[in-house]
């Protein structure tokens, strides 16, 4: 049985599902058929609208694979991008876009803790960034599946914004853009709060048992180009044993980010440290700063605006070993949050 974009003018191309065998071909990868591979087959059958930069017969092939809408060929460096990059200059954050009827539908978005006032002001959540977008401060969330980027950005927004798990594979799939506002202290004397606009960039985990590293580090390129106008901050998560190919894709995102360059924009978390005392933690922090070749940096000190109306005056830290277990009250996971807010603060 074949699955295919094809079959037709390429006007009318539709996905479809026939019993006629190809003969010129190449197997590229092998994988298993599973329930959710089955699901999203059944949701590209019957997909219309063929785009050879678009929506082409690799999108389909390795959004069945893996869930994950992307063309290696329209990539960075791809045959296909070469080809169509001028006539697309102002389409290129549809690239590697998941299309409108394969997105995920929205679903509620419950504030986790009430008790909180120093989150990030939620906006809105969206898949591309525009020229309106411009005067935000950019954060990206980088770090290898499993290490809890998406919680921490829930965190970060004090909301259930992005889905979560414990998988394999990395439960975000796509570059995902959280907006929203938060307020920071100028150099007043009169404290006069200041609304900065922000954008979190939660991007693709890396060490996926899908992709490779390198696949990883070409998408998230390629997708942060098209998308960031500028980058302001770097979070790096890592979380358990960090294995010597987590530290080369990390040290290889730090490379295309000018580490050296900008390192007091640069934030490293080990995070799932609940169970560490504070000796253990320090030692996570120092392995990590020795693996990645990370310095022992401390940033400006800044003043940032809690709900109550409070200035509350902090020194940024840019290497922290943090925890948050699932079921932990605010008091239990409240001097932990606190580090967070001002380390990912966007100043």
């Amino acid at each position: 049985m074949v699955i295919e974009f094809g079959e037709g003018d390429i006007y009318d191309n539709m996905v479809l599902v026939h019993n006629c065998p190809k003969s010129d071909y190449t197997v590229e990868e092998d994988f298993l058929m599973t329930t959710k591979i089955k699901e999203r087959m059944k949701k590209v059958c019957g997909m219309t609208n063929y785009s050879i930069a678009l929506r082409n017969c690799e999108h389909v092939a390795r959004y069945i694979q893996s869930g994950v809408w992307v063309s290696f060929q329209m990539s960075e460096t791809g045959s296909l991008r070469n080809m169509f990059v001028k006539e697309m200059s102002l389409n290129t954050n549809k690239v590697n876009t998941l299309p409108i009827e394969l997105q995920p539908k929205e679903h509620t978005i419950d504030t986790i803790f009430k008790e909180w006032k120093l989150a990030v002001h939620l906006i809105s959540t969206k898949a591309v960034l525009t020229a309106a977008d411009n005067d935000a401060q950019n954060i990206v969330v980088l770090g290898p599946t499993g290490c809890g980027k998406s919680t921490l950005i829930n965190l970060m927004f004090n909301a259930t914004i992005n889905e979560t798990g414990s998988s394999p594979l990395s439960v975000t799939r796509e570059l995902q853009i959280t907006k929203g506002y938060i307020n920071i202290c100028g150099n007043s004397t009169n404290n006069i709060p200041q609304k900065v606009k922000v954008n979190v960039i939660d991007t693709l985990g890396f060490c996926d048992s899908i992709f490779t590293a390198e696949q990883v580090l070409t998408m998230i390129k390629t997708t942060v180009k098209i998308n960031v106008a500028h980058i302001d901050k770097v979070v790096i998560i890592c979380s358990g044993r960090i294995e010597g190919e987590h530290a080369k894709a990390i040290k290889q995102f730090m490379s295309w980010l000018q580490y050296e360059k900008y390192k007091t924009n640069f934030v490293f978390i080990y995070n799932k440290a609940e169970c560490m005392n504070p000796g253990e933690k320090t030692q996570a922090i120092l392995h990590i700063s020795e693996m990645l070749g990370a310095s022992q940096t401390e940033g400006i000190t800044f003043q940032m605006f809690s709900g109550d109306g409070i200035a509350v005056k902090q020194k940024i830290k840019h290497n922290l070993a943090l925890g948050f277990p699932p079921s932990a009250s605010f008091e239990q996971i409240k001097e932990d949050y606190l580090k967070l807010s001002y380390a990912t603060a966007p100043f």
